[in-house]
């Protein structure tokens, strides 16, 4: 078997793909469907319902954190007020 081509486009057509493979920004219809995945969406949709006040999701980077707050948030329905911050990191301290 030939090695794969160097270009993503040649990528593509290497692996009969129809779209990029990789992109910026996540494309939720890629979510996987995990046990632990739809335990933390489970999870996450029951502390909205308790109006907790405070939920923090912790996990390895790129085990789809992001991804699953997009999926759980986009599905939520009015009169949540919600906030979602992706990189705490990101965050400036000073006032």
């Amino acid at each position: 078997m030939e090695p794969p081509p160097a270009s993503a486009a040649a990528y593509e057509s290497f692996y009969g793909l129809v779209e990029p493979p990789f992109s910026a920004a996540a494309d939720l219809k890629f979510l996987y469907h995990s046990t632990a995945h739809d335990h933390a969406a489970q999870s996450l949709l029951s502390a909205m319902a308790r109006h907790d006040q405070l939920v923090v999701l912790v996990g390895q980077e790129g085990v789809g954190k992001t991804m699953l707050c997009r999926v759980v948030m986009g599905g939520t329905r009015p009169p949540h007020v919600d906030s979602f911050i992706a990189d705490p990191r990101s965050m400036s301290t000073s006032c």
